[in-house]
Order: C-alpha cells, then sequence, then structure tokens
C-alpha cells in the first residue's frame, strides 16, 4: 500500500532547538526574527551575512518595516503574517527582497542546527517506525530536518529504506558544493568558493519532493543547482547548520510565486504520486488559500482517496473549507505531530 506524507510548517515545530525557539511559522515570525537577530548583532557587532561577504543593515530593515506598517514594535507584524509582508515588499519595494529572504534564511539556520535523534525525536520516530519503502513525502518546508532523519536511518545497517540525496528529491543535480570549503575560507569569496564537486549516485527508494525549495539546494555560479553538503573521507551527507554562503534556492513565501520550468517538472511528479498513492496524510499541513497552486493540486489529485489530516486545532470553519477542498471528506485527526506518531503506533486509522 503506496502512501504519500504532506509536511508543513507544523511537523517542523517539533524540532527542539538549543535556542529554545520554536521553527517559527507565518503567524509567529517577525517576533523570532527579532529575537535572533538581535542576539546575532550584540555577539558580533553586524547583521546576518550576505552571499557576497557583506552584511545586511538588519537596523535600517527593521526601521523601515516600522514606518511602512506604522508600528512600533517588529513582533506587531505577525497580525499580517510572514508571506503578506513578503507580497508587500516585492509589490513596494523589489529591490529590498532579496534582503528579506536572506534574512529567513539566517532566522532558519540559527534555529535549526544540529538534527539528530535529540533535536528531531519526532522525525526520527517516524521514519524509523512507519515510512517505508515506496513511501513518498511531499514537503513546503525549507529546512532539511526531515531529509536528514531518512538520510541517518538510511545509512545505518539494516536499514528498512533506502534514500540519498543524489537520487532522493526526484531531480538532478550538477553536483554538490562542499560546506567545508566554504567555511574554510569563512564566505571570502574565491576561485574555488563555489567549486561544485562531482557527486557520486545512489539509489532512493523513497522520494521527498520540496515543492518551495531547500536550503540545501545552491545555485551554483553557472545557474545549476547543486546540493549542499559535507564532505569527509569521500563521503557525502546533508550540510547541517552552517556558514550561509552561496545563493539558496527557496521560493519566496509571496502570494504570487513564479516557478521555473524544472520545479513545475517535479510539481507535476509530486501530483503523480498523489494520484497513485492509496492514502494521503497530510501532518501541519493547513492548506492556507494564498498557496493555491498546492490547493488545486490535491483537490485534482486526491478527489477519489483518502486524506488524513494531522493538525492539533481544527475549528469548524476550516473543516468546512477543508471537506470543501476534498469532497470525500477528510479524516481529521486533532493532534500534533509526535502525539500522532505515538497514537497511530504504525497503525493506519481513518480514511
Amino acid at each position: 500500500m503506496s502512501k504519500v506524507f504532506v509536511l508543513g510548517a507544523g511537523a517542523s515545530k517539533e524540532y527542539k532547538s538549543v535556542k529554545k525557539i520554536p521553527v517559527p511559522i507565518d503567524r509567529d515570525f517577525w517576533g523570532t526574527a527579532d529575537c535572533i537577530i538581535a542576539e546575532t548583532i550584540r555577539k558580533s557587532g553586524t547583521g546576518p551575512q550576505t552571499e557576497n561577504g557583506g552584511h545586511l543593515d538588519y537596523v535600517k530593515m527593521a526601521d523601515n518595516l516600522k514606518a511602512w506598517y506604522k508600528i512600533n514594535r517588529l513582533q506587531d507584524l505577525n497580525k499580517y503574517g510572514l508571506e503578506k509582508v513578503f507580497s508587500d515588499v516585492e509589490e513596494n519595494h523589489p529591490s529590498s527582497l532579496k534582503d528579506f529572504q536572506r534574512l529567513l534564511e539566517m532566522v532558519l539556520s540559527e534555529i535549526i542546527r544540529s538534527i539528530d535523534g535529540n533535536s528531531a525525536p519526532t522525525h526520527y520516530a517516524f521514519v524509523k517506525n512507519m515510512l517505508q519503502p515506496g513511501d513518498n513525502i511531499i514537503t513546503f518546508n525549507y529546512d532539511i530536518i526531515i531529509d536528514r532523519s531518512i538520510e541517518d536511518i538510511s545509512k545505518k545497517e539494516g536499514s528498512h529504506i533506502k534514500w540519498h540525496p543524489s537520487s532522493g528529491y526526484g531531480l538532478s543535480f550538477s553536483g554538490y558544493i562542499n560546506k567545508l570549503t566554504q567555511e574554510f575560507f569563512n564566505g571570502i569569496p574565491t576561485k574555488n568558493y563555489n567549486k561544485v564537486c562531482p557527486l557520486e549516485h545512489a539509489i532512493s527508494d523513497v522520494i521527498i519532493y520540496k515543492l518551495h525549495g531547500s536550503l540545501g539546494w545552491i545555485v551554483g555560479e553557472d545557474g545549476a543547482l547543486a546540493l549542499y553538503l559535507t564532505s569527509r573521507d569521500n563521503k557525502v551527507q546533508l550540510a547541517q547548520k552552517g556558514h550561509l554562503a552561496g545563493s539558496f534556492f527557496i521560493m519566496p513565501p509571496l502570494q504570487n510565486k513564479q516557478f521555473p520550468e524544472w520545479m513545475e517538472k517535479l510539481w507535476v511528479d509530486a501530483e503523480d504520486r498523489l494520484t497513485r498513492a492509496d492514502q494521503v496524510f497530510c501532518i501541519g499541513y493547513s492548506f492556507p488559500q494564498t498557496d493555491s497552486k498546492a490547493v488545486n493540486m490535491f483537490k485534482r489529485a486526491c478527489k477519489d482517496k483518502p486524506v488524513n489530516i494531522i493538525l492539533p486545532e481544527i475549528d469548524q470553519k476550516e473543516r468546512i473549507r477543508l471537506c470543501e477542498i476534498f469532497d470525500n471528506k477528510p479524516h481529521f485527526v486533532p493532534k500534533t505531530f509526535s502525539q500522532w506518531v505515538h497514537y497511530s503506533n504504525g497503525l493506519w486509522t481513518g480514511g
């Protein structure tokens, strides 16, 4: 029985950061960003580093936001959400959009550091107890928490799944950029700074479709897509917390997202997996109305199959809206990701 697991921001909030700050979602990003960047400035005296070795003028960015929205505290932007603010910046201050995207990357990088069984226990339990060969994951999260969890477990002797970054995303990469090389040069561009190394290929029997991009994908100088990996002793693995150097490929949280051709193909492949799946489990994803591309994909692919929606809070208005998306009336599970993993215990209910 093939399954597709859809992971939204609610799944990433299960990550246990050493900073004790939850991974932010749309309605709590700006207060988190203010806290993270203020700490960075206190420690280093500068704002987040840009890909060319400069630094963002975060104080100026914050002052601009307060002036644009006529607010006194950056936290007050949370009533608008992340996507609304980014869309406003794109429309009214397009030259600043790249800096705001860098801010988003920096905040996530500072919160999500080491990824292991202690920091991501729910993700590891999910992979060990629920994920099977032939299953697929669709995620709208930029982070690599689920990626690294799957990679770590697949490397263990006797693992029940196979996964390798060269084949595990449903994409072809030009190679990989070595995190260690970037750290060695400490962000100073040199001839070898973004050198793309050859990537060996290995088979994956689980695919992770990252439909909004990833902080593990870097756009090389020639525009080709490369993986961001750590390489030691001729072995490569996904890079974790490290120096943010290079241009990461993520789709900014805009209301009108423009996808390149190769990304459109990835969406087509993901929809095909959804269409052929026997069961679909949506974890921590609320199908936001502004993300119409994703909502329409689910409408087409899931109209005749069981869909399980795992969200900790689902009010009546949301139930009605989600039932309109899924004509067959979805099965609602009012639990967090961790509660659901424990509750399910490997037994598929509902549908």
